[in-house]
């Protein structure tokens, strides 16, 4: 894991840490549970505002719900005290790269799982039931 910030004052009280994260991972395929290596490249930019500051309020319509961009920068993040953790920004951000579901290269679901259909199955004990009718 590797990253390279860059920390600077934002506006009046805020801090910009922007940069980039890089790590080299390796996960096991969800088909085949080989080991799939994958390369985390990920820019970083978050903003942190003090607890309490006018900048990380949310803005709300006329009847009180919280209206959000989704192409928007997001609002900034808050800290408490005098100190930022960085090393919490950059887990955060490689965290959120890695790959929920790695398979690899060439690797498809065709061929694998329970290709038995359903009427090659033991019958249901309950099966003799079915035909059974209540007086």
């Amino acid at each position: 894991l590797k990253s390279e910030l860059q920390v600077t004052r934002w506006k009046r009280d805020g801090i910009r840490i922007k940069g980039q994260v890089q790590a080299g991972i390796t996960q096991a395929c969800v088909v085949t549970l080989e080991p799939v290596p994958s390369v985390i490249d990920e820019k970083v930019e978050q903003i942190f505002v003090p607890e309490g500051s006018k900048l990380a309020r949310m803005t709300t319509n006329e009847d009180g719900e919280i209206v959000l961009d989704p192409d928007g920068p997001d609002i900034p993040d808050q800290f408490v005290g005098d100190t930022i953790d960085v090393g919490v920004v950059v887990a955060e951000f490689a965290a959120l790269a890695i790959d929920p579901y790695p398979r690899k290269d060439g690797i498809d679901f065709d061929g694998y799982g329970d290709k038995t259909p359903m009427e090659d199955k033991k019958p249901s004990p309950f099966a003799v039931l079915k035909d059974w009718k209540k007086d």
